[in-house]
């Protein structure tokens, strides 16, 4: 196998894992109102995919390109995965009708740790939020590290 078609293998296959959680996220979650550990469950199996092509994007020394699409395309799909699980278990008091695009707006904004204190998770969504502030706080630092090395300019001799 050559070593372009194992770096589009290794950028193809987690991200299908994710989407594939997210589909089945998406078509199963009414599950999680009546069993919201099995949000916390799938929110940690999504982390697998990214963590698998953090790993093998490192390992086999990928472009630093390629490292940010993956990142920046793991992280779309993080980020609209947490927001399903919240649009369907709910934001705010029970009984207060939220729509997707509220759901996608917190998940955003608890993604990048704004945290503006507008929308609040309900009770049993408090630790799920807390799980995508750190998956927030890793991807952001992980694509400012790989971006600052692009901008990084040649060694200087003394």
């Amino acid at each position: 196998m050559s070593e372009k078609t194992k770096q589009i293998l290794f950028f193809v296959l987690p991200i299908l894992g994710q989407l594939l959680l997210t589909v089945l996220a998406y078509f199963g979650s009414r599950i999680y109102v009546e069993i919201p550990l099995l949000a916390y469950v799938n929110a940690l199996l999504m982390a697998l995919p990214a963590v698998l092509a953090i790993v093998m994007l490192i390992r086999h020394k990928w472009e630093n390109e390629w490292v940010i699409v993956s990142l920046a395309v793991q992280s779309a799909m993080l980020i609209t995965h947490f927001a399903i699980v919240h649009h369907v278990i709910g934001l705010g008091p029970p009984g207060t009708a939220d729509s997707f695009w509220d759901a996608l707006y917190f998940s955003i904004v608890t993604w990048t740790t704004l945290g503006y204190g507008d929308v609040n998770p309900v009770h049993e969504l408090r630790m799920f939020a807390a799980i995508e502030a750190l998956y927030g706080y890793i991807f952001l630092g992980l694509i400012v590290g790989v971006l600052s090395t692009l901008f990084k300019g040649p060694a200087r001799g003394p």
